[in-house]
């Protein structure tokens, strides 16, 4: 019987060093692409840079490209910094302003951002880049979808009791009752 014991002891601390073996290496793995997550978003910041520094040497450093290559990588330095999940509402309006920028030079003037949102609600927080797929959603799904006419995205924040509310509003085309049904959506408003 003490055996038994003792060789099913050894058994399962061959066991337990073995899976502790993997986890330090997918510890070890884990710490390494945490650690190339905060060394991209920087590489890719400063080449755009360059390349803005290169094109501002040819074209004047007031052109729009230079402008367009700076705001995209202000954009790309917000968005891809690791810090939190969880930022204040300001970082975000700062996040939805640079890419309003982008979106406004990518279609020529046909969709314009306004952002309105009290000063006093800035230190909100919400999960982080959080909006801008909503704004990027209402150019694509909304704005571009009527080329006939000048389109317009709005974005607001205001509280309800103790809730915070976000809208992002658009006068693109629309959606129909019976999909915005099967998404589960509420509070869209139709046309």
């Amino acid at each position: 019987f003490i055996r038994d014991t003792m060789l099913s002891i050894q058994s399962q601390n061959s066991q337990l060093r073995a899976e502790m073996e993997q986890r330090m290496v997918s510890l070890k793995r884990a710490q390494l692409a945490a650690l190339q997550a905060q060394i991209n978003p920087h590489f890719l910041y400063n080449t755009l840079m360059s390349v803005s520094g290169a094109v501002a040497r040819v074209t004047g450093p007031e052109s729009t490209e230079v402008g367009v290559l700076e705001t995209f990588a202000s954009l790309m330095r917000t968005g891809l910094n690791n810090t939190s999940f969880l930022v204040p509402l300001s970082e975000e309006v700062e996040h939805i302003r640079l890419f309003s920028r982008l979106v406004e030079f990518r279609y020529r003037g046909r969709a314009s951002v306004t952002i309105d949102v009290p000063d006093e609600l800035m230190s909100a927080c919400l999960p982080k880049l959080s909006l801008q797929p909503l704004v990027e959603n209402a150019v694509l799904h909304g704005v571009m979808s009527r080329p006939d006419r000048q389109g317009w995205i709005r974005v607001r924040a205001f509280r309800e009791g103790e809730a915070l509310i976000y809208t992002v509003e658009d006068n693109g085309a629309g959606m129909e009752q019976e999909k915005a049904d099967r998404l589960h959506l509420k509070n869209v408003t139709f046309r």
